[in-house]
């Protein structure tokens, strides 16, 4: 059976209790732009998430649009 897929920003959602849901796609390329075409989803509604480090223990979450254009 296959694991679960998880990331830090997938980790952080489910600590805080935040509702998402996890879409699968055969990821070839890095990228909002690619996730789009092979969700077939409009590139001006995805969302690229970064999760950085900011010292021990301490994490910060970034939603940056798909476009990359600011919001």
């Amino acid at each position: 059976m296959k694991q679960p897929i998880s990331t830090r920003a997938i980790q952080f959602l489910i600590t805080k209790k935040v509702f998402h849901a996890v879409i699968i796609y055969d990821h070839q390329e890095k990228g909002a732009a690619f996730a789009a075409q092979a969700l077939s989803f409009p590139l001006e509604q995805t969302i690229k998430t970064l999760v950085f480090e900011m010292g021990e223990n301490e994490y910060g979450l970034a939603l940056m649009p798909g476009k990359g254009e600011p919001c």
